[in-house]
């Protein structure tokens, strides 16, 4: 219980501390425009409403999103915090109410998709509740009379890989300045995507760990075999350059920000970054040889800085062998993880796994 109150006194803290600066900002943009004589000015202002008054506002947890609503989220912010002070609990008791549709991605509803849905509350004594509903035949779904602070979702069905990386899953009901913020409107559901699956291709599943310690130093990936190789062996080569850091250098991150590199190769192919929402099928053609990037120690903190991208990818002679391939590497860490999947059919360019957590693993 202390724990507890301790979390809720950091966020009230936190919270003030945004509202003070809301506030601030607000009082400078009124004096500015009050200041302003005769002079020319950006906005008309003539149609604004007049600012509400909220000192006599009355507003509980059940009427809270009307009040938003009317005021606007820009608004609110003093009331807010007078609302979590005097009441912790009262972020914890708005109404949840949600509306969502399910499509494929043809745009046809889908049927019997299982959503996995829960939410803070003080109505249970864990602190959340759950509920799980089937999307109807025209993909609809619905969540209501429950109270609490967040929704999140997740979404799944035999044949379909569940929603994809572009759908929101999490909605704020509480705090208006929370990007996920959400205002449920039964005539407008928030729309969700789901993909049918198609044939599995044969695909070789590969996951190498290389360190490379010095600058410069290189490694190559035999991408048929799933391993590493001598520098300037194999279908691939891995290059970085970072210092050549002691332990007691990296512990104490001493020699700290720097600025490093990366390089991808390979010779007989390439890649292409990925920017599909369900990359399933490798583009035929747009490859290049090589990837190089350099990082810069931004903000004093070179460990901060973090190389993680997704590459299609092809190898060999034409009609090649094309793949999906995810690197990941710190600044401040010799490692490189190379994790891929490779279709073993030339000139197949069919990248579908039969497996949805094989899919989303790329798109961490």
């Amino acid at each position: 219980m202390k724990k507890h109150k301790k979390y809720v006194f950091i966020g009230l803290l936190a919270l003030l501390g945004a509202a003070a600066v809301t506030l601030t900002m607000c009082g400078k943009h009124e004096e500015k425009e009050s200041a302003g004589g005769g002079g020319t000015s950006s906005a008309d202002t003539s149609n604004r409403p007049e600012k509400k008054d909220l000192s006599n506002v009355k507003v509980t947890a059940d009427t809270w999103q009307a009040v938003v609503r009317e005021m606007g989220k820009e608004k609110v912010a003093e009331l807010y915090v007078e609302k979590m002070i005097n009441d912790p609990s009262f972020e914890n008791r708005i109404p949840i109410n949600f509306y969502g549709k399910i499509v494929d991605q043809f745009g046809n509803p889908v049927e019997g998709a299982q959503v996995d849905m829960w939410w803070w509350t003080i109505d249970s004594p864990t602190g959340k509740s759950e509920r799980t509903v089937h999307s109807d035949s025209q993909g609809m779904f619905s969540l209501a009379g429950k109270k609490g602070k967040r929704l999140v979702m997740s979404f799944s069905k035999e044949g379909y890989y569940g929603a994809a990386s572009e759908n929101q899953t999490s909605f704020e009901y509480a705090d208006p300045y929370i990007d996920t913020y959400h205002d449920p409107d039964p005539r407008n559901p928030v729309k969700f995507l789901m993909r049918k699956m198609g044939t599995p291709a044969n695909l070789f599943k590969g996951d190498v760990d290389l360190r490379l310690r010095e600058p410069g130093a290189s490694s190559g990936i035999d991408l048929f075999a799933g391993k590493a190789a001598e520098a300037g062996q194999g279908q691939m080569q891995v290059t970085t350059w970072k210092p050549d850091l002691s332990e007691k250098e990296a512990k104490n991150m001493s020699i700290f920000p720097y600025d490093w590199k990366i390089k991808l190769e390979i010779g007989d192919g390439g890649f292409i970054a990925n920017k599909d929402h369900f990359p399933l099928t490798a583009p035929e053609n747009g490859y290049q040889t090589t990837i190089e990037e350099n990082l810069h120690a931004e903000g004093g903190n070179s460990a901060g800085i973090l190389f993680k991208r997704t590459f299609y990818f092809r190898v060999g002679k034409p009609p090649y062998n094309y793949g999906l391939m995810r690197v990941f590497a710190f600044g401040d860490d010799k490692g490189v993880q190379v994790t891929y999947m490779l279709n073993t059919t030339p000139g197949d360019r069919n990248l579908e796994t039969g497996s949805e957590k094989d899919v989303y693993k790329f798109l961490r």
